[in-house]
C-alpha cells in the first residue's frame, strides 16, 4: 500500500536518538503528467545537498564537521526527560532567490495543468554515530520517495491528483507507522485503505490503529485540549477508592477527560448532567482517535451545533435549558456522523 510505510523500531537504548523533521513553509511544485512530476522530485533529490538542519540555534549543512554533529547530539540531550521526540527543522534553497516566500519549483515554463504543496514531515531513527548532514539527506530523500509515490497512487485512485498529502505518525506495538492522505477524502475510500493497511502490515482487523485521530500530536497541544491539568482532570477515577462492598465495579477501556459542573468559567448548576456528560464523551472519543484531537467543544458550542442541526431556536443558544439523549445524538451526528453510526453498527452502548 503506497499510502503507508513502515519507519522502524522503537528503541529504548540511549545511542538512539528518535527525530521529526519537518520544514516550516511547503515546497510548491507544477506539473502537468506522471513524467513531469517525477522530473519535479528528481531534481528535489539532486537539490538535496543546500539543506541545512536546524535543532535550538545548532545548525548542520553540507560543510558541518563531527563537531557539529556532536553539538547537536548534545542539544537533543538537553530536553526534557518526558520529550522523546525532538524536532529538527529543515530548510534549502531551490535556486538562489532569497525571498520569504514558499519555494516553487517548475520543470516547464509553458504549459502546466497542476501544482502541489509538498509540507516536509517524516520520523527517524538515528544511531548517534550517524547523525552527519549526509545521513539526514538519505532520509529524506526516502521520504520524498515515499511521498512520490502515495501522490502518484492518489492521482490514479481519484483520477485528479490532491493539492497537498499530510504525514499521519503512529505507534503501533513499538513499531513506527507514517502515512499519508489528502486533507478531504470519502470516508469510505479511507476505510478501504485503512483495511489494506493493516492486511499489509498484520495489524489485528478488529481495532482501529490508524485513524487520523491515533496520530503522534505534539504533546503541549494534547494537555492543552484534554489535560491532565489543574483545570482538566483525566481519568479520575483511577483515583479514588471504592468503597467497600458497595455499588459494583466496571471498567473503562480508553481514557477520557472528566468535564463537571461551574468548569470553563461557566456557572452551570441546575442545567443538567447532560452537557458535562456529552464533553466527556467526546474527550473520550478523541483520546481513543476515533475523532481528530482538538479543544472540547463548550457549552455555547453544542448548543449552536444543536440550533443548527435543527432541533432547537436560536433562543436556544446561551440558555440553561436541559438537554437529553435525543440532542446528545443530535450533536455527535452532525460534526461526528461516521464515527457515531461505526459505533451504533458495532453495538457499542454508551451509559452516561
Amino acid at each position: 500500500m503506497e499510502l503507508c510505510e513502515s519507519v522502524g523500531e522503537l528503541s529504548g537504548s540511549s545511542e538512539h536518538i528518535l527525530l521529526r523533521i519537518f520544514s516550516q513553509k511547503p515546497i510548491c511544485i507544477r506539473f502537468s503528467t506522471e513524467e513531469s512530476l517525477s522530473l519535479c522530485f528528481l531534481k528535489l533529490k539532486i537539490l538535496l545537498t543546500s539543506a541545512v538542519f536546524v535543532h535550538d540555534s545548532v545548525c548542520l549543512s553540507a560543510n558541518s564537521t563531527k563537531e557539529h554533529s556532536s553539538k547537536m547530539i548534545d542539544s537533543f540531550r538537553k530536553l526534557k526527560d518526558n520529550i522523546n521526540l525532538a524536532a529538527l527543522i529543515v530548510f534549502f534553497s531551490l535556486d538562489n532567490n532569497t525571498c520569504d516566500h514558499t519555494p516553487t519549483l517548475q520543470i516547464s515554463h509553458h504549459s502546466f495543468g497542476y501544482s502541489h504543496r509538498i509540507p516536509i514531515d517524516l520520523i527517524c531513527n538515528f544511531n548517534n554515530n550517524e547523525l552527519m548532514h549526509r545521513a539526514l539527506c538519505t532520509k529524506l530523500s526516502s521520504f520524498l520517495d515515499s511521498y512520490h509515490r502515495a501522490l502518484l497512487f492518489l492521482w490514479r485512485e481519484v483520477k485528479f491528483p490532491p493539492k497537498t498529502l499530510l504525514s499521519y505518525h503512529y505507534v503501533v506495538r513499538s513499531s513506527m507507522y507514517s502515512m499519508r492522505l489528502p486533507w478531504r477524502i470519502e470516508e469510505t475510500r479511507e476505510e478501504i485503505w485503512r483495511k489494506i493497511i493493516h492486511e499489509k502490515f498484520s495489524l489485528p482487523l478488529d481495532t482501529p490503529l490508524v485513524r487520523r485521530g491515533q496520530a503522534l500530536h505534539p504533546v503541549p497541544r494534547i494537555v492543552t485540549w484534554l489535560g491532565p491539568s489543574s483545570e482538566l482532570l483525566v481519568c479520575p477515577h483511577e483515583a479514588v477508592k471504592q468503597a467497600p462492598n458497595i455499588g459494583q465495579t466496571y471498567i473503562v477501556t480508553g481514557r477520557y477527560t472528566y468535564k463537571h459542573y461551574l468548569q470553563d468559567g461557566v456557572d452551570d448548576r441546575n442545567w443538567g448532567c447532560a452537557y458535562r456528560s456529552l464533553q466527556t464523551l467526546v474527550s473520550w472519543l478523541m483520546w481513543q482517535g476515533e475523532i481528530t484531537p482538538g479543544p472540547i467543544p463548550s457549552l455555547r458550542d453544542i448548543q449552536a451545533s444543536i440550533v443548527r442541526f435543527g432541533d432547537k431556536p436560536k433562543s436556544f443558544i446561551g440558555s440553561c435549558q436541559w438537554i437529553g439523549s435525543l440532542e446528545m445524538m443530535a450533536f455527535l451526528s452532525k460534526p461526528h456522523s461516521r464515527t457515531f453510526v461505526s459505533i451504533i453498527q458495532q453495538s457499542v452502548m454508551l451509559y452516561l
